[in-house]
C-alpha cells in the first residue's frame, strides 16, 4: 500500500528528511483529482535530495503547489524498479517523459511490456 501522510502541498525543502535511505517508489498526485502525474523510484544510494533534483527538473514549480507525494518501500532496487514500471503503465503519468530505466547494476526488462 502507498502511504499518504501528507495532505498539504509539497514543500521540496522537507523532502530530504522524509525519504528513508532504502529502495522504494514515490507517486505525485494532483491534490484535487488524486490523479497520478509522476512516478519515480529511490534506491539505497538515492536520497531525498536526489528526489528533489528529479522534481525540480521534471515538474513545473507552479504544479508542485497542487501535488501531494506518496511513497512505498521496496525490499530491493529490482523490486522498486518493478513497482515503478507497474505504476508507470497503470497511471500513464503526464510528467513522466519516458519508460523507467532499469537499475544500473544489471539490465532488467520491464515485467509489464518487456522493454
Amino acid at each position: 500500500m502507498i502511504s499518504s501522510r501528507r495532505t498539504k502541498p509539497i514543500d521540496i525543502s522537507d523532502i530530504p528528511d522524509r525519504f528513508p535511505s532504502c529502495p522504494g517508489v514515490y507517486l505525485l498526485l494532483d491534490r484535487g483529482t488524486k490523479t497520478v502525474v509522476y512516478v519515480g523510484r529511490t534506491s539505497v544510494s538515492l536520497s531525498g535530495r536526489a528526489v528533489v533534483s528529479v522534481l525540480e527538473h521534471n515538474i513545473p514549480k507552479s504544479a508542485l503547489e497542487q501535488l501531494e507525494i506518496r511513497h512505498r518501500r521496496a525490499q530491493s532496487d529490482y523490486e522498486a524498479y518493478c513497482m515503478e514500471c507497474e505504476y508507470f503503465h497503470r497511471y500513464d503519468p503526464m510528467f513522466n517523459q519516458r519508460h523507467p530505466a532499469s537499475p544500473r547494476e544489471v539490465i532488467h526488462y520491464c515485467p509489464n511490456c518487456g522493454v
